[in-house]
């Protein structure tokens, strides 16, 4: 996932040079996803939550994301606003 949304390279058994990883995949799809890469705005869920902070709560952890007022209108329309004050170690 790190090398798709750019956050690693690819290391090809060694050390590689991006014109050695281009050299890779020339011809492939995946030549033409990495060239327009740095374009892109890639989103993922992670994969490893043991990095989270248990100790969080829940509308502290999606304001490092989104507006409070909007927070609390979807989660409103979601009616879900009884976890907001959760920590993420009681989800």
């Amino acid at each position: 996932m790190k090398i798709l949304a750019g956050q690693e390279k690819i290391n090809l058994g060694k050390n590689a040079t991006d014109q050695e990883i281009k050299d890779f995949f020339k011809g492939n799809e995946l030549q033409r996803y990495f060239d327009g890469l740095k374009k892109k705005k890639v989103s993922y869920k992670p994969q490893n939550l043991a990095n989270l902070s248990v100790d969080l709560k829940v509308i502290d952890l999606l304001k490092k994301r989104g507006k409070e007022a909007e927070i609390k209108k979807l989660a409103k329309r979601l009616e879900i606003e009884n976890i907001l004050e959760n920590k993420l170690n009681r989800l």
